[in-house]
């Protein structure tokens, strides 16, 4: 099987050349599960040739791609991941299967220069992101990762997480969505609740308007040309609780969080701040409360 990976040129691959080249599953000990997802569960496990402790990804292969070799989800996520070498990104260190090709298992360190290699994370969310014991963050679960590119899938992050302009359908965008999931990831940090936690995506877009006020061509131009927009009715005008939402939600904190929330979690993808500029905002500078 011969597939193209984004960064490294051409991967030729087959079943014999996997299993010949790749570290044998019996090489782990499974200590204990951290997530699950659609393609694939994590573990944390233990090396028993160095003792270290490692995350443990397995990747679902699904009927319809058996035989076929690797799946090209799986080559995508490892090929980015191989791309990317960041103290906040998590590392591939190997590759290993079983002895029948039903799963593929990466091993990844356990130990936010993505947007910089042109890499769009798709799903950041709570359960994506891991802490060592040492207080470093790592961004995990490149599954849905892609190379900034023209048309995209709309529906690729998790709903609670997902920027309006992918509830309304866009095709093409940019690192702005992952800006919008760090916003809420930020909120709920805060106040150990997800921010916007829609059970289908009419209601997430409910949440999203009975916090920021339904959209307009002053906060988000160009909106109406988009996809499902027309699809969309607004909630009630009087339980919208407009903009200033965010500002009585947070009112007891120092105003640097209320703003980079505001400037995070805002309509106009167009006018959300790059990874860089968040990370330079004030709020980053202030000392912790206490």
């Amino acid at each position: 099987m011969e597939l193209t990976s984004i960064s490294h040129g051409t991967i030729h691959l087959s079943n014999e050349s996997i299993q010949g080249d790749c570290v044998s599953l019996d090489a782990f000990e499974y200590l204990n599960q951290l997530g699950e997802g659609t393609y694939g569960v994590v573990h944390r496990a233990r090396d028993k040739r160095n003792d270290n402790i490692v995350a443990l990804k397995t990747v679902r292969i699904f009927e319809s791609e058996k035989g076929e070799g690797i799946p090209i989800t799986a080559l995508r996520e490892i090929s980015i991941l191989r791309s990317l070498n960041h103290i906040n990104v998590i590392k591939v260190l190997e590759v290993a299967v079983g002895t029948e090709l039903d799963e593929i298992f990466m091993v990844e360190d356990l130990k936010f220069q993505v947007h910089k290699q042109r890499i769009i994370h798709r799903d950041l969310k709570m359960s994506n992101l891991l802490l060592t014991k040492t207080g470093i963050l790592k961004i995990a679960d490149f599954g849905m990762a892609r190379e900034k590119a023209g048309w995209m899938t709309p529906q690729p992050v998790t709903i609670w997480y997902r920027s309006p302009e992918l509830l309304f359908g866009a095709q093409t965008y940019s690192y702005s969505v992952d800006l919008w999931s760090a916003g809420c990831i930020m909120a709920e940090l805060i106040t150990s609740q997800p921010l916007l936690p829609g059970s289908n995506e009419k209601q997430e877009m409910d949440l999203i308007v009975s916090l920021l006020g339904p959209p307009s061509e002053t906060t988000w131009p160009g909106y109406k040309r988009l996809p499902w927009a027309h699809n969309y009715s607004a909630p009630d005008p009087g339980i919208v609780r407009k903009r200033e939402g965010l500002k009585a939600m947070f009112q007891a904190e120092k105003s640097g969080l209320v703003d980079i929330l505001i400037k995070l979690v805002q309509y106009n993808p167009e006018s959300r701040p790059s990874a860089k500029e968040a990370l330079n905002h004030r709020y980053f500078y202030e000392s912790p409360p206490g």
